[in-house]
Formats: structure tokens, C-alpha cells, sequence
């Protein structure tokens, strides 16, 4: 994580400078799952089935919970890759 972030696995919370981020049930879970590839790059059928589950990922859910975490995390921390995926900067 970048400077001044720490994110606690156990509790599933992230702090910016021991100020609690509070995050949604998708956002941790999309998160994460950055997080388990952070090398690589989290397809978009990766996110379908690790965070929509069985409901349906639309592009328009999707977008909107990555603009929330955006204003939560640092500028350019979460890389979209155009036709893709999604990941960590």
C-alpha cells in the first residue's frame, strides 16, 4: 500500500494515517482481490465471480464501486486496463 496505508487482513479494514477508511462489502472484496493479484492483472470475470458472486457485474456496479474506492485510495492506485481488468498501481 501506498505511504501512510495500512489494510488489517483479519478485520478487514484499512486505515489512511490511523484514521478508519470505511469500506463496503464489494469494495473489500474487490480490494482484496487486487491485493491476491498483485502482479497480475484481475480480469473482469475474475471480479464477476470473487465479488458479484451470483448476482450480476454490470458495467455501470462496476464502474461506480471503483470511482467510490478511488476517492478513498490514492490518485492512479487502482490501474484500469481497457477491455481487461483491473490492477494495483
Amino acid at each position: 500500500l501506498p505511504e501512510g496505508y495500512q489494510y488489517n487482513w483479519n478485520k478487514k479494514i484499512l486505515f489512511h494515517e490511523d484514521e478508519l477508511i470505511s469500506l463496503t462489502k464489494k469494495e473489500i472484496l474487490f480490494i482484496e482481490l487486487l491485493f491476491k493479484n498483485i502482479n497480475t492483472i484481475t480480469t473482469y470475470s475474475e471480479l464477476q465471480k470473487e465479488v458479484w458472486e451470483d448476482n450480476i457485474m454490470t458495467d455501470n456496479a462496476l464502474r461506480s464501486l471503483v470511482r467510490n474506492l478511488r476517492k478513498k485510495l490514492p490518485k492512479d492506485f487502482i490501474i484500469n486496463l481497457s477491455g481487461m481488468g483491473y490492477k494495483i498501481a
